[in-house]
């Protein structure tokens, strides 16, 4: 569903034209059985049963999750704190001279253990973040997605360990510069929301009203209405978070800067990459000139956003081998941190 960028160019913007990502209900790490508070959610697609069954008769001491950050640098998420493994996380990547992701953190509920490392965030971490910072039911907030591997994995060893190795494609050292800029995070925080809140109304405004004219079933129609609904239950709970903040207070590091004002638009880019990609597959099964017409309006803004980036980014491509032996030496290690401690 996303190899079609495999070949190159290895661009952000030939990767957001080919990109898919499940809908959060979709996923195999996140449709775990979960039960908290008001949430019970316990619908686990037939991967993610597999790996339960898996889990329950092993009881495994380590789980290795792997996943990937389009643009940035390396981060990890460990589920315990960890610090022998620290220096050898930041040795990993920079014996392969890629830099550690400084900027904003992905969870800003996330625990911090060390530069680029932080707890593994689970469902009911999320949802006590969502119930400090709104009155809604979280439950609501979090919609139709389970818990991930770790959370379940835990109530059949207590003493699993996981780490997940989040490795990107392109990096600025930009993202990894911890000198003062002029700005107000906060007010960088917010201006991101608020332009993740405009780029998804403009997406509305192409899809909607041709949503009911739609003829073609494909997985990646499912997953751009679950991002859109997440993202509009999404974004007041973190606008609430961003408004009061203390951490937020201070001038921004260049790589939250960075972060902020160009890293995020690369994210941005993807929802439209599916939504062009919707309409294009319409077109062909109907030749209707409207499904062409919102594919190339798609694409033309697409472009007028990567022309933009690209004068702003100055980033290098990382060979995918970098990425493995990154991903290889943090997790044999980290296994072998788990092996000892059990």
């Amino acid at each position: 569903m996303n190899e079609g960028w495999f070949r190159g160019p290895y661009t952000p913007l030939n990767y957001a034209l080919n990109f898919y990502r499940p809908a959060s209900f979709q996923q195999v790490e996140w449709t775990f059985p979960i039960k908290y508070k008001t949430l019970d959610n316990n619908d686990p697609i037939p991967e993610t049963r597999a790996l339960m069954n898996i889990i329950e008769e092993v009881k495994p001491i380590f789980i290795y999750s792997l996943h990937n950050a389009g643009f940035g640098g390396v981060y990890n998420y460990i589920s315990d704190d960890a610090p022998i493994l620290y220096p050898i996380f930041e040795k990993a990547y920079e014996d392969q001279n890629i830099p550690a992701a400084l900027g904003e953190p992905e969870m800003p509920y996330a625990v911090k253990f060390a530069e680029a490392v932080f707890k593994m965030p689970t469902m009911r971490d999320t949802y006590d973040y969502y119930a400090a910072n709104t009155d809604r039911d979280p439950a609501e907030i979090i919609g139709k997605a389970g818990t991930c591997s770790y959370e379940y994995g835990k109530q059949f060893n207590e003493k699993v360990f996981e780490l997940v190795c989040e490795v990107p494609y392109y990096y600025n050292p930009k993202i990894e510069d911890l000198s003062e800029t002029e700005f107000i995070r906060r007010d960088l925080v917010l201006a991101n929301i608020e332009d993740t809140k405009q780029e998804d109304q403009k997406i509305r405004e192409i899809y909607f009203p041709l949503k009911d004219r739609l003829v073609v079933d494909t997985p990646i129609r499912t997953a751009l209405d679950d991002f859109l609904e997440s993202s509009e239950r999404h974004l007041p709970v973190q606008e609430n978070w961003a408004k009061t903040a203390k951490e937020l207070e201070k001038k921004a590091t260049v790589a939250e800067a960075f972060d902020n004002q160009q890293v995020s638009k690369t994210y941005k880019m993807l929802l439209w990459g599916m939504l062009r990609r919707i309409m294009l597959l319409n077109y062909e099964k109907t030749n209707d000139d409207e499904f062409k017409a919102a594919a190339e309006k798609a694409y033309r803004h697409m472009k007028d956003m990567s022309d933009k980036l690209e004068k702003e980014l100055e980033y290098t491509i990382i060979p995918i081998k970098k990425l493995v032996q990154i991903q290889l030496m943090s997790g044999l290690y980290a296994a072998l941190y788990a092996l000892e401690r059990s």
